[in-house]
C-alpha cells in the first residue's frame, strides 16, 4: 500500500491477523487506528514519509515487530508501551521532531540498527551502552531538504520535506564503548568537542563519521581500531590532518 495517497486506514485492518508485513510509506497518514495493534503476527511495519505526529498508545501490543520504520514524519515522542517492543532489530526515526533519545529504546536490547538522524537531539544517554547488539548507530544532523511529492502541494514539496533536523550532540557517554558489535557510528554535523577513550574499544568499527563537529584532538585509543576503513574528520576546529596526527601523540 505504498505510494497510494492514503489519508486514513480502516479500523477493519485489525482483522488481518496473519499479516507479517505492511508497507504504508509515501502516503498522507496523519494517524493510525488503534486496531492496527491487534496485528500480533506483524514483523515489519514501514511508515516512512507520512504525516504522523504520534503512534497508537497500545503499539507495544505488537510484540512480534522486528522492523519499524518511521522516517520523515512529525513524531515527537514514543508511547510508553513502545518499551515492550523488545523484538525490534531495526528502528528508524530519521527526520522527525524528537528532542531526546526516547527512553523506551533502552528496553529494545535486540536492536541492530538505530537511526535518529535529522531531529533536534542534544545528548546521547548513558543507557546507550545497554544496546549491546547495535551494529549501526546514526545521529547525524540533516541539512538536505527531502522531497516527497506523494505528500505535496502544487510545488511537490512535502511537509516532511520542509523539516530541517538539527541534532546537536555535544558529548558521548563513556558507556558507548559497551557496543562491541558496532560497525558504523555516524555523528556528522553535531557539536562534539571530544571523543571518549572508550570508542577505541569498539574493535569491530569500520566506519566512523565525525566530520563537521567541534573537535580539536582525538584520543590515542582510536589507534586500536584496526578494522576502521572509513574515518571522516573534515570541518572540525582542527584540520583532518591535525586530528589524525593527534591520535599518534604519546
Amino acid at each position: 500500500m505504498d505510494d497510494n495517497h492514503l489519508e486514513s486506514l480502516p479500523q477493519s485492518i485489525g482483522n488481518l491477523r496473519r499479516l507479517i508485513k505492511i508497507g504504508l510509506s509515501n502516503n498522507r497518514l496523519k494517524s493510525l487506528p488503534d486496531s492496527i495493534c491487534e496485528l500480533r503476527s506483524l514483523r515489519r511495519l514501514l511508515l516512512n514519509n507520512n504525516l504522523l505526529s504520534s503512534l497508537p498508545d497500545n503499539i507495544g501490543d505488537m510484540q512480534a515487530l522486528a522492523v519499524l520504520e518511521l522516517n520523515s514524519n512529525s513524531i515527537a515522542e514514543l508511547p510508553a508501551s513502545a518499551a515492550r517492543l523488545t523484538q525490534l532489530t531495526v528502528l528508524t526515526l530519521e527526520r522527525n521532531n524528537l528532542t531526546a533519545f526516547p527512553d523506551q529504546i533502552a528496553h529494545m536490547t535486540r536492536l541492530v540498527k538505530l537511526n535518529l538522524s535529522g531531529n533536534t537531539i542534544g545528548d546521547v544517554p548513558e543507557w546507550i551502552g545497554s544496546l549491546t547488539m547495535l551494529a549501526m548507530l546514526c545521529v547525524v544532523q540533516s541539512l538536505v531538504l527531502v522531497q516527497a511529492s506523494a505528500h505535496g502541494g502544487a510545488d511537490g514539496e512535502s511537509d516532511a520535506g520542509r523539516h530541517l533536523g538539527k541534532n546537536r550532540i555535544s558529548r558521548l557517554p563513556a558507556s558507548i564503548g559497551a557496543l562491541q558489535r558496532l560497525t558504523t557510528l555516524q555523528l556528522s554535523q553535531n557539536w562534539l568537542g571530544e571523543v571518549p577513550d572508550s570508542v577505541g574499544g569498539l574493535r569491530r568499527l569500520t566506519k566512523l563519521l565525525l566530520d563537521k563537529n567541534q573537535l580539536k584532538t582525538l584520543p590515542r585509543s582510536l589507534r586500536r581500531l584496526e578494522d576502521l576503513t572509513g574515518l571522516q574528520l573534515d570541518g572540525n576546529m582542527a584540520t583532518a590532518d591535525e586530528l589524525r596526527a593527534s591520535m599518534q601523540h604519546d
